[in-house]
């Protein structure tokens, strides 16, 4: 089964509605922003680069996919897309092939954050404006976050998506108790917002969860205008096993 839990999706132009403020310039500079001709939709499943089988979808691990796709290559590469229109309704496109479940585009205009290009982690989040410590994040505005019970959904939604883009979805993909059920769901959250968030330890995070089993994000103290948002990954545990995805 997969729940859509968030269905509403925000295009932004990767950058506050406002003008840029001096400290901020440059900061898109050597970004690139592909265009719909620029992109590449063939699937890993059909890219004779990575000739993966069906057997193979249903056997591999988390860190079997990973390293056939050579993800690693893509995590570290400093040079990451930013998202295009064309890009998430593509992703969207192929959820839907996938799990039979469609999620509704509604575009909702927030003025909070935008993403960018982050030193060091290829792309970010950052605030477009000063947010005050207790402040929750508009995500939501943004984003649709989905939940699969089945592994193997997941992996064949990945297989279903060009290198790049799957490489993200593994990256951005995690496991949380978003029912407050005792039971995890293998999440992922699709758009323009928290799937860019970078993680960093105790003491130098500026959001978290508002609880283990949320998915607001709060502001833990002051945030200044241009200040990139991240949270500690760490906070919650990753049970890849729970959908078969961890190596035997």
């Amino acid at each position: 089964m997969v729940v859509v839990i968030q269905s509403t999706l925000m295009y932004m132009e990767n950058k506050p509605e406002t003008s840029e403020p001096s400290h901020l310039r440059g900061l898109h500079q050597n970004v690139h922003f592909p265009t719909s001709e620029s992109i590449s939709f063939l699937a890993v499943k059909d890219d004779p680069k990575y000739t993966i089988t069906d057997a193979q979808v249903l056997s591999f691990s988390f860190d079997d996919l990973h390293g056939h796709l050579n993800c690693y290559e893509h995590a570290i590469s400093q040079n990451k897309q930013l998202y295009t229109s064309d890009m998430w309704q593509h992703m969207v496109q192929k959820y839907a092939e996938v799990t039979g479940d469609k999620i509704t585009l509604e575009p909702q205009p927030q003025s909070t954050f935008y993403v960018g290009k982050s030193e060091g982690a290829g792309r970010g989040v950052f605030a477009s404006r000063d947010i005050a410590k207790g402040e929750i994040i508009p995500f939501e505005a943004t984003t649709a976050i989905v939940t699969f019970d089945d592994g193997v959904l997941w992996k064949k939604f990945v297989v279903s998506l060009p290198h790049a883009m799957a490489c993200d979805v593994m990256e951005w993909s995690w496991t949380q108790d978003v029912f407050a059920e005792g039971n995890m769901k293998l999440c992922l959250s699709i758009g323009d917002g928290d799937s860019f968030l970078n993680s960093r330890g105790a003491g130098t995070l500026n959001i978290a969860p508002t609880n283990m089993t949320s998915l607001k994000f709060w502001a833990v103290n002051d945030i200044k205008e241009g200040e990139e948002l991240a949270f500690d990954y760490d906070v919650f545990p990753t049970r890849f096993d729970l959908f078969g995805l961890r190596s035997s």
